[in-house]
């Protein structure tokens, strides 16, 4: 409302503008960007326990396909969001797998981890790190 006053020409402080919105009953107060939450560690799922850990200075893994990081994000399209998961496999730095989703669910992991163990070999034997987010904590998972 300060910023419209102030392209009208009208000589006021923003402090002035708050305080009459504030008589009116109007809110003067910014509103918090919406900010989508994609892991939530706190649930009651098990978690398995910790197989890389990044105090263990540990260098390269031994080869590829064998240390596997998935995480998810968001892209926001609109006023909506599309969900992402991606795979990455840690000694090439390459994207192995990935899924996208309209809603955050373990099928969302699942997906992209189908898609990476298509592509590093369905009987190889993995680590696969993870924020341990409820989607990794799924019983499905």
């Amino acid at each position: 409302m300060y910023e419209e006053l102030k392209e009208f020409g009208f000589q006021v402080s923003e402090n002035s503008v708050a305080k009459y919105m504030r008589e009116l009953g109007l809110d003067a107060r910014l509103k918090k960007k919406f900010r989508v939450i994609t892991t939530n560690p706190d649930h009651s799922s098990p978690i398995a326990d910790r197989l890389l850990k990044v105090d263990d200075h540990q260098t390269l893994p031994p080869g590829p396909g064998q240390v596997l990081a998935g995480d998810v994000t968001y892209i926001k399209l609109g006023n909506s969001f599309l969900y992402l998961a991606v795979v990455i496999d840690l000694y090439t730095s390459s994207v192995v797998g990935w899924s996208m989703h309209k809603t955050l669910h373990a099928q969302l992991v699942l997906d992209a981890l189908a898609a990476a163990m298509a592509k590093v070999g369905p009987d190889a034997q993995v680590i696969l790190h993870s924020d341990r987010g409820f989607q990794y904590a799924s019983e499905a998972y």
